[in-house]
């Protein structure tokens, strides 16, 4: 005996110990800075650069034809734009889709629905697909791969040690190239195809509060589609280059946002953001909204290597897979708290006892024999007339006055305006009360005739 309650101490220190180890080490992960400044992007982030905010906004906004895609893309995007276009946004900093994702999100864009991209690399399969430069007569034929140009720059000084900013940009390397980056440290957004006036936005990237200098991504000038449609610019930063543009494919439009920045919670709880993140927005048509969750990473590991089999084992297939992982944690859960408990020695079988019996209704007619042996039901009538208004409080949202001179025919058009019920029978009922509380006994007749008056209001009511 005794050796078995030092075995069951050793078994409690163990797992006394394993509790302060992981207590432990969540406190060292989470003892660090409290913001993290790099660009997440994620939905679910409240960081300053997450999207946590404004993806709040546009499901509370959309209600149910918000979806989110988690796990996958969806097999089939609607394609009837009858009860209204729809919506694929995707607001991150890569979009990583494969062939078949990308003809499945051509076919929706087609059909008369709506894309909307805000991320920083443009460059993926589905706008490599769609655009490119554009030619003109003023253009050169070629390129110098490693010229770079610089511009002086009237932007407002960031840190008064420095003698000022300067703008370097780098051109298209080749006709196919649609964008290309221009270095600042604060660029300011305009909307030109807005409807409203809106004041230009001044935006910087930060690193702990502080503003750092920045790649920002523009598109080239005479930037069309393959089918030969030319883009239209909806928004520029520092006047004259490229972040925001519209492209007409098939039925459908395609919206480009090369500044995604400007969604993040840092610049949401900005009123002047605020605005040109509505205006943007605006666009969208009346039908769902998807928003893309799944392929903000990229895969490396279901791609297959040189043999052909993918890089990925089992284990890290079954936690890729949200209800896989959730049923291997907890199995391993299971394991460990049966090892935990399962092991000790079992106490003796406890007797089955009876079940207790329900003694409600005996109570009930108890209650009832003691009401009925009474000859005056007049406590009876207030509980009931208690029950009444509490049920049009609750149901119907009316409140019956306390004084019985406010009780008039107002109040009872009210509630037979709200419950279908005959005004006659309502105010035949308030009547009956008021009469009962002044008369000297209620006899058994007459409680009976007030309860099936109620009774009668109850069924036929709304």
């Amino acid at each position: 005996m005794k050796q078995s309650n030092n075995k069951n101490l050793t078994v409690l220190i163990a797992i006394s110990l394993l509790v302060l180890l992981g207590v432990g080490i969540y406190l060292f992960v989470n003892s660090g800075q409290k913001w993290k400044w790099y660009h997440n992007y994620k939905s679910n982030s409240e960081h300053p650069f997450g999207t946590s905010i404004i993806r709040n906004i546009i499901k509370e906004a959309a209600g149910v034809r918000f979806v989110e895609m988690q796990d996958s893309f969806p097999l089939e995007f609607p394609t009837d734009t009858v009860r209204g276009v729809s919506n694929y946004l995707y607001l991150g900093q890569t979009l990583y889709i494969d062939s078949t994702e990308t003809q499945r999100l051509l076919k929706f864009l087609e059909a008369g629905n709506k894309v909307f991209l805000f991320t920083e690399s443009v460059s993926n399969l589905l706008t490599d697909s769609l655009l490119k430069q554009g030619i003109t007569e003023d253009e050169p034929e070629e390129y110098n791969e490693f010229e770079m140009y610089e511009d002086d720059n009237d932007f407002e000084q960031i840190n008064p040690d420095e003698p000022g900013d300067e703008t370097i940009y780098y051109p298209p390397f080749s006709k196919s190239e649609v964008t290309f980056q221009v270095i600042d440290s604060v660029v300011e957004l305009s909307l030109s195809g807005s409807t409203e006036k809106l004041i230009p936005l001044a935006l910087a990237d930060r690193y702990d509060g502080k503003i750092i200098r920045e790649y920002w991504t523009s598109f080239v000038d005479h930037l069309e589609s393959y089918s030969g449609q030319k883009a239209e610019v909806l928004g520029t930063f520092n006047k004259k280059y490229p972040n925001l543009v519209m492209v007409k494919q098939g039925a459908g439009y395609l919206y480009i946002h090369s500044t995604p920045l400007i969604f993040t919670n840092y610049y949401m709880l900005n009123d002047t953001a605020m605005n040109y993140n509505r205006s943007i927005l605006s666009n969208m048509g009346s039908g769902k909204i998807f928003w893309d969750e799944s392929n903000r990473e990229y895969d490396y590991k279901a791609q297959p290597n040189d043999a052909g089999i993918p890089n990925e084992g089992p284990l890290e297939f079954i936690l890729s897979e949200p209800s896989m992982r959730k049923g291997w944690y907890l199995l391993l859960a299971g394991g460990i708290l049966y090892l935990s408990f399962g092991a000790r020695r079992h106490q003796r079988i406890i007797p089955a006892t009876e079940n207790m019996e329900n003694t409600s209704i005996e109570y009930a007619e108890v209650i009832s024999q003691l009401f009925m042996k009474q000859s005056d039901h007049r406590q009876l009538i207030v509980l009931k007339m208690d029950l009444f208004k509490l049920f049009l409080r609750e149901r119907l949202g009316i409140r019956v006055p306390h004084q019985p001179a406010e009780i008039n025919e107002k109040l009872y058009d009210t509630i037979a305006q709200q419950s279908g019920i005959n005004a006659a029978l309502i105010q035949s009922v308030f009547d009956q009360y008021k009469y009962f509380m002044v008369a000297e006994s209620v006899d058994t007749p007459s409680m009976l005739d007030f309860h099936n008056k109620l009774e009668e209001f109850y069924f036929h009511s709304r």
